[in-house]
């Protein structure tokens, strides 16, 4: 039987439906289950070792659609592949039994541990750190009790934490907000349309302190200045920006207050 149009019809239910015809049946079977606890049992031609194409192709396939899919989107979170993983580790495992040298294992492990430490390190304490750092040290210790000050956030939505890392309740919070809606510019959008005059339609009861990330600041500048905000802080936050995203987050404060 030609194989294309079997892969052609389990390529397309695999999509559509989860019934008998999908290539997951090793968990659905119960010949296969059979044969897997008690170690005998009669296996159809595609389980045989010589046409496997159950074991391989369906979380192949998903693993290469669900890639492509992620790459396309323009937001896109690490969280968003975690549950591919485990397939992943899987497919990494079998081939990382399939090398006979041992030295050359004990050699990728050793490098597969180095860079993922690394990469941990640097990803964690380093890499976009400093949307944490305004909320603590700065502000948490910055301000004395009890405070009553506003704080506001001019940064994309989820840029910064909130009272889990401030701990300050006398401190009055303000951020952007993104609240979905059908055929409504959220707040966030509005503001990065036209910063000033946002600002001056929006700050009537001007905040003690602004914080944004420097690629705004820049264009605000000249503005906040007016206003008679200084340039106070500048905390770094990554060494790749993109976007609205800075490599350094400004914080400014009026002496007013």
């Amino acid at each position: 039987m030609p194989l294309l149009p079997i892969f052609l019809l389990r390529t397309f239910a695999a999509i559509i439906s989860v019934s008998w015809h999908v290539p997951d049946e090793i968990w659905q079977s119960s010949e296969i289950a059979h044969y897997i606890v008690f170690g005998y049992g009669y296996k159809t031609w595609e389980w045989r070792d010589n046409a496997e194409i159950r074991s391989y192709i369906h979380p192949t396939l998903f693993l290469l659609f669900a890639i492509l899919g992620f790459s396309l989107i323009g937001h896109k979170e690490h969280r968003f592949i975690l549950p591919l993983l485990p397939v992943f580790l899987l497919f990494g495992g079998q081939g990382l039994a399939l090398w006979r040298s041992n030295k050359l294992k004990k050699m990728f492990l050793f490098v597969y541990v180095l860079l993922n430490f690394l990469a941990f390190t640097y990803l964690s304490l380093i890499h976009q750190s400093g949307s944490t750092h305004v909320m603590y040290p700065y502000l948490r210790q910055g301000l004395s009790p009890p405070a009553n000050s506003t704080v506001l956030f001019l940064m994309p939505c989820h840029s910064t934490p909130y009272q889990s890392y401030l701990h300050r309740p006398d401190v009055n919070l303000r951020f952007l907000t993104c609240e979905p809606g059908i055929g409504v510019v959220d707040e966030a959008e509005e503001f990065y349309s036209n910063p000033p005059k946002w600002l001056t339609e929006n700050n009537n009861k001007p905040a003690e302190i602004i914080i944004l990330f420097n690629r705004l600041a820049v264009e605000l500048n000249k503005y906040l200045v007016e206003l008679s905000y200084d340039l106070q802080q500048r905390i770094f936050h990554s060494h790749f920006g993109s976007g609205r995203i800075g490599e350094e987050i400004w914080v400014y404060r009026s002496p007013i207050h």
